[in-house]
């Protein structure tokens, strides 16, 4: 109540003034600004005992405060997610490049020059012999048995040729089904990741690769993949 009457009197008192100044005074001629800033003024100094307006400008600067902390959350929480997004861009990106996938034979891939190496097939067997008289017939632990990769590798050069495969430093592994397991190191004289021998021009012989897997019935492989990795060069074939 006290600030409407302070309103009304001070709205009175502006009127008066005016009139007081043109009918008592010799008016002052103001241009268009100056006519503007003592409007503004009037219309200033009047709202300032409305106690609505003063409610009106606290809302709006409460409202204006609230979004402004909501956008500064949603700026954090989207860096956030760039961050989280760049750092697993980065991690696939590192492991993609971790091995170069290559186009390559199987020749190639074990690094043989002038020798052609052909896949032939495979089985599954309780145990294994290369045929000599050499103890190194190989029997599988309980409950597994052995996968053993079929190849025929050839001399394509015109020479005699040294094959040193222990001399290679390989990783050679298979994917059974899924999973996967790595070739067995023996003494078998035909084994291909340990071959040492001489092969003459156009000679051909049949090398294995050997697994010990969990036991499984040959037809059940449904899925069958050679890997052959060195350094940082990964060569996949295949199989089945």
């Amino acid at each position: 109540m006290k600030k409407r009457k302070i309103f009304s009197l001070l709205a009175v008192s502006i009127i008066l003034s005016s009139a007081g100044l043109t009918g008592c005074a010799k008016a002052v001629p103001l241009d268009n600004t100056q006519q503007d800033m003592v409007a503004e003024y009037c219309a200033q100094l009047v709202l300032r005992y409305d106690a609505n307006y003063e409610g009106k400008l606290k809302r709006i600067k409460e409202t204006t405060q609230s979004e402004s902390k909501d956008d500064k959350k949603n700026e954090n929480v989207n860096e956030e997610t760039t961050r989280i997004q760049d750092v697993e861009n980065a991690t696939e990106e590192v492991t993609a490049q971790k091995y170069e996938e290559k186009e390559l034979s199987l020749s190639e891939a074990f690094g043989i020059d002038s020798v052609d190496i052909q896949y032939t097939g495979f089985n599954v067997a309780d145990s294994y012999s290369d045929g000599t008289a050499n103890p190194a017939d190989l029997v599988p632990g309980e409950g597994h048995s052995f996968l053993i990769e079929k190849f025929q590798m050839t001399n394509t050069g015109g020479g005699i040729l040294d094959i040193p495969m222990m001399s290679f430093d390989k990783s050679i592994k298979s994917n059974v089904n899924g999973k996967q397991y790595t070739a067995l190191i023996t003494l078998l004289m035909n084994a291909l990741n340990t071959y040492t021998g001489t092969l003459q021009p156009g000679q051909s012989v049949e090398v294995v690769l050997v697994y010990e897997i969990n036991s499984i019935n040959e037809s059940d492989i449904t899925d069958l993949e050679l890997e052959v990795t060195e350094n940082d060069r990964k060569a996949t074939f295949k199989l089945k």
